[in-house]
């Protein structure tokens, strides 16, 4: 997406918004991806609850599996079914 015209002009997104947004878009679209912030806010959670699929990236060491666990058990308790999320390890 396009930035506004002036830095001061922009404004963080609503939940609704980026529903309407991703509707929008899976309208459109065959595939769309989303490169979502890490963790678990309110932002996060509306993008992993809208998605076909869940893809959480990795790293291939002892600190990434561990924030890997993290964060799968965030997804776990949002109620994400385990066929929707998938894992990938980047080393």
């Amino acid at each position: 997406l396009p930035a506004p015209p002036r830095a001061e002009a922009a404004r963080t997104p609503s939940i609704g918004d980026v529903g309407r947004l991703l509707a929008a878009l899976g309208a459109a679209f065959d595939l769309v991806v989303v490169d979502a912030p890490a963790g678990t806010g309110a932002l996060a959670e509306a993008i992993f609850r809208a998605a076909d699929s869940v893809l959480v990236v990795g790293a291939y060491n002892a600190q990434g599996v561990f924030a890997l666990n993290k964060q799968l058990a965030a997804l776990g308790r949002m109620g994400l079914p385990a066929g929707r999320v998938q894992v990938v390890l980047n080393r």
